[in-house]
Parts: C-alpha cells; sequence; structure tokens
C-alpha cells in the first residue's frame, strides 16, 4: 500500500507515453488496455508482459477513447479538423475494421466526451460527461437519448452540476455528496458493480490567495446510497492531461492511469473507510 492508499502495479510502459487525450481500460482478465494518443497505438499489459500495437496512420487520426470487446476493441476517434467522431473496430491484433461514423447529434459541439458498454454490451456515447448518454445500435446508427445512464434498475444520473453539494440519483435513490472543500464540485459516474454499488468521482475546485485547486476523489456507494468507502485520485501527480484515466475493475478495485516524465504506469488505488 501505497502513498494516499494507492497500490503501484508493476506495468511501467514507457513506449506509451501519451500526448493529449488517452485512456484506460480493463477487462474481467485482469488485462490493462492504454490508448496511446501520441503513438497512434494501443499497449496490452499483462502479466507475462507489455505489447504495443500500432494502428494504420492513413485511417486513424486522432483517439479520445477505448473499450474492450469479445473479438478486439471499439476505438472513439475524431478525424483531425472534424467535428464529427467515428466508432472504430480493431481486432485483437490491430487490424481496423468497419468505421462507424457517428450522426448528428453526438458530435465534439454536441457535448461528446467518451463512450462505454452497457450492462447487456451495448454501445453508450457519454455527452457532457455522462450528464447525458445515447444509446446507439452501430448497425443503423440508430439512438435514444436519456439524462444519464440508463442501468435496467433506472437511471443513474448527476441531478446538480457545479454546486457545493451534488446530488446524483441512482434508479430510486439519491445521494448528497458534499464538497468537502468548500468550493463548486462537478460530479461524475465512474462504473456499475454487478451487487449494484457503485462508483462516483468528485472534482472539486476551489480558489484562495494562491489560485485555483483541484481534487480529485471516488465514492463506492452500495445500491441503498450507503457510502461504503473513498479514495483519493492522484491527479496532482498527473504529468500530461488524460481525458479518460479512471477505471473501475471487474474486481470492484479502481485503476488510474499516470503518466510521468519516464513512464506511463497503472495504479491500483485501495479504498479507504467511510467510518
Amino acid at each position: 500500500m501505497g502513498e494516499s492508499g494507492v497500490t503501484y502495479l508493476h506495468l511501467d510502459t514507457p513506449e506509451a507515453q501519451p500526448v493529449g487525450p488517452g485512456a484506460l481500460a480493463i477487462d474481467d482478465r485482469g488485462r490493462f488496455v492504454v490508448l496511446d494518443t501520441g503513438g497512434l497505438g494501443i499497449v496490452v499489459a499483462t502479466e507475462a508482459g507489455v505489447e504495443k500495437m500500432t494502428l494504420e496512420w492513413d485511417r486513424i487520426q486522432s483517439l479520445i477513447d477505448i473499450v474492450i470487446v469479445d473479438d478486439g476493441y471499439l476505438i472513439l476517434e475524431l478525424p483531425f479538423g472534424s467535428d464529427q467522431a467515428r466508432i472504430v473496430e480493431v481486432a485483437a491484433d490491430a487490424t481496423i475494421g468497419n468505421l462507424y461514423d457517428l450522426p448528428q447529434g453526438l458530435w465534439l459541439g454536441d457535448g461528446l466526451t467518451g463512450f462505454r458498454l452497457g450492462p447487456n454490451d451495448e454501445t453508450w456515447i457519454e455527452l457532457e460527461l455522462g450528464n447525458r448518454v445515447a444509446d446507439i445500435d452501430l448497425s443503423t446508427l440508430e439512438f435514444a437519448i436519456t439524462e444519464g445512464f440508463p442501468y435496467p434498475d433506472g437511471l443513474y444520473v448527476i441531478k446538480t452540476w457545479m454546486e457545493p453539494t451534488t446530488l446524483f440519483q441512482a434508479g430510486d435513490t439519491t445521494v448528497e455528496i458534499e464538497n468537502q472543500s468548500g468550493g463548486v464540485m462537478t460530479s461524475y459516474m465512474i462504473g456499475k458493480n454487478p451487487d449494484g454499488s457503485f462508483v462516483l468521482g468528485a472534482n472539486e475546485l476551489t480558489e484562495d490567495s494562491e489560485g485555483l485547486h483541484v481534487t480529485d476523489h471516488a465514492l463506492w456507494f452500495d445500491a441503498e446510497g450507503n457510502l461504503l468507502a473513498r479514495v483519493d485520485i492522484p491527479v496532482g501527480d498527473q504529468l500530461i492531461y488524460v481525458q479518460h484515466p479512471t477505471v473501475l475493475g471487474a474486481d470492484g478495485n479502481l485503476y488510474y492511469l499516470l503518466t510521468t516524465r519516464d513512464d506511463v504506469q497503472v495504479l491500483k488505488l485501495g479504498w479507504q473507510s467511510a467510518g
């Protein structure tokens, strides 16, 4: 257990140093996948070692987010000079497959921030950090937008935005999150566990005579909305901005993609009791 409840996994990938937005994904087998936006590739890290795969430069340009699927990956990409993003199918060996141009309403100017898979492998497009979510059928490109994430037990959605207190609706449950720093707070959905518990991120912004200060932490709630644990997210140690660095693993642990001057690390964040 390291400082601030961080366990450092031995998964350094210096060749994966990202430039600009990047993303981390993890599957239920403990395989970490880093989206390398600098070298336009995918880095797969397991206990056996690290493998770097470069994507085809003439077809892939600006990478935003990645999810792992049964036969490879889906990548969210934004062509240079375009407001229209697209989803790219990538095989396990990094071969490019189908490309799906997202319809208007899901473009960068519409608030596009990322995507993820739903509980039944639905493709969910995140707008405004998940305040709005589009469930899209890639075969038809038809989509439906909801306020928040449409889980089977109801919507999971932030009810207040940039307020000292955040209200979050989790199905039939509402939780209240106080900003510990006394400033304003932006909260976001990190993920949901099979047992119904869920994890929220809380980004707190305060200002004093020395300037603006940002802190980030994650909160783990049970299905009834009771706070179980929390952990600080080391945003202050991040050398280069990473758009999607925090992932909830199938094991219930939280993982974080950290860039340093020498390498890229995957950190396992240790939950600390809320009591």
